[in-house]
């Protein structure tokens, strides 16, 4: 929950060896001295890991569509109940 980049890349990244994915963002000194917080090991043999569905960045560019139509049709419903509120007084 307070991971600054939001919960969804960890979720994404979950099961997998993310070292690419970590190294890829940047990450500030900051962040590489919370890892050593974190840090659970290595894995003994990477390449038997299951293959990603496709980048953290690329789920996450998919994912801010569908959260940018959420947003939409939450404001829609907002107005639609904002009306009907005001014409049953």
């Amino acid at each position: 929950m307070q991971h600054p980049g939001g919960d969804e890349v960890l979720l994404t990244e979950a099961g997998n060896d993310a070292t690419e994915p970590f190294e890829d963002v940047g990450h500030s000194e900051d962040a590489r001295e919370q890892l050593k917080t974190f840090y659970i090991g290595k894995l003994a043999d990477p390449e038997n890991l299951p293959k990603r569905a496709g980048k953290a960045s690329d789920l996450m560019a998919q994912n801010s569509g569908s959260s940018a139509y959420l947003l939409v049709v939450a404001a829609v419903v907002a107005v639609v109940a904002y009306f009907v509120l005001v014409r049953n007084k």
